[in-house]
């Protein structure tokens, strides 16, 4: 009995012993877990210095939760280098993922020319500089027109109307006895005599050329030695036929137009800008503009005038461009939209690196 004693009380002891080290240590490692995890916590509360909304920057609260504007969640911004912090001067710093996030992009500050975009709109025009009238250049009647109607492109030189006038033959007359007259001069004829047959022939001739007979047409005449009562009037450039007042059968005077015929290779771009867009146009700028019948394409001139009176109606002042149209594909009246780039100095004025050194002249 007294053995049986002894041995209960020593197991007792060893249960006892085992259950306080088990639980002794538990709890010791619990109490180191909860000291790390308060040791955690107070960290990451370190590093977040507010709460703020990605979407609405000056919104800095204490803890998490919605934006009082969008009511998105709020999101940390941490104290240390990975995220951002405002010191005492007033200055937000980002970090890289901040950055990132808020879709901030640095670039370097630079010394540049501000640009302002001027948009205008227009049409298309003639060319008033390169406008041929061709007119009689003596009475007469016509005969037979040899174009017809407008719309035709014609090459310098082409016949345009057949004209009879009674005032060529006698031209053509005195054109043959002064070239007969000076052949017959005999070698004994002074000198004096044969000067004046001379001049007496180039003054016949320089009567038909201001007619506008050319040497070829001169020579035939003299060569068959027969007066023509008809003459062929000429296109002196090459151009399209924009407008035809010749009509057969009729009678016109010296000096009456009979036809106006234009190059189109270069066009006149007329626009209209209003009184505020004049303070950035200046004469040579270049000019960009397109038109309905070639949408996406590009056409560019510069500006060669600029009216100086304004349209007390529209309150526009007209923009004159001369643009190159070697393809004859812009046609007048087409409409246009323009647009202007004006470079800005720093003083405030027009600023245009390829116009440095030039002179301009306003035709």
């Amino acid at each position: 009995r007294k053995e049986f004693k002894i041995g209960t009380v020593l197991l007792i002891m060893v249960v006892v012993f085992f259950a306080g080290s088990r639980f002794g240590g538990n709890s010791d490692q619990d109490h180191d877990h909860d000291q790390h995890g308060d040791k955690v916590h107070t960290t990451d509360e370190k590093k977040v210095a507010f709460w703020t909304c990605s979407m609405h920057p000056q919104i800095k609260l204490t803890r998490p939760g919605k934006c009082p504007i969008c009511f998105m969640d709020l999101i940390p911004m941490a104290s240390e280098g990975n995220g951002t912090v405002e010191d005492n001067s007033g200055t937000l710093k980002l970090s890289v993922n901040a950055r990132k996030r808020a879709g901030i992009v640095v670039t370097p500050v630079i010394r540049k020319t501000a640009s302002s975009d001027i948009n205008l709109v227009g049409k298309v025009a003639v060319d008033e500089t390169r406008i041929e009238v061709i007119s009689s250049r003596m009475a007469g009647r016509i005969d037979r027109l040899f174009v017809n109607s407008t719309g035709i492109p014609v090459q310098k030189g082409d016949h345009l109307v057949s004209l009879y006038s009674p005032e060529l033959v006698i031209m053509q007359q005195e054109l043959i006895g002064a070239s007969e007259a000076r052949k017959f001069l005999g070698s004994e004829v002074s000198p004096l005599v044969k000067s004046n047959a001379t001049m007496t022939l180039e003054a016949a001739k320089d009567k038909l050329r201001l007619l506008g007979f050319s040497n070829d047409e001169l020579s035939a005449i003299l060569a068959q030695k027969k007066p023509s009562d008809h003459m062929i009037i000429r296109a002196k450039q090459a151009g399209i036929v924009l407008e035809r007042m010749a009509t057969v059968g009729s009678y016109v005077e010296a000096g009456m137009p009979l036809f106006h015929i234009n190059d189109l290779k270069k066009v006149w771009v007329k626009l209209d800008a209003y009184e505020s867009d004049l303070a950035w146009l200046r004469l040579g700028q270049k000019v960009v503009f397109t038109v309905e019948a070639y949408p996406g394409e590009k056409f560019s001139g510069n500006i060669v005038f600029i009216d100086p009176v304004v349209d007390p109606m529209a309150r526009t002042v007209k923009v004159r461009v001369v643009v190159d149209n070697s393809d004859l594909r812009l046609k007048p009246e087409m409409f246009v939209r323009a647009q202007v780039k004006a470079n800005i100095s720093a003083s405030g004025n027009i600023a245009d690196a390829s116009l440095k050194g030039k002179w301009i002249s306003p035709m």
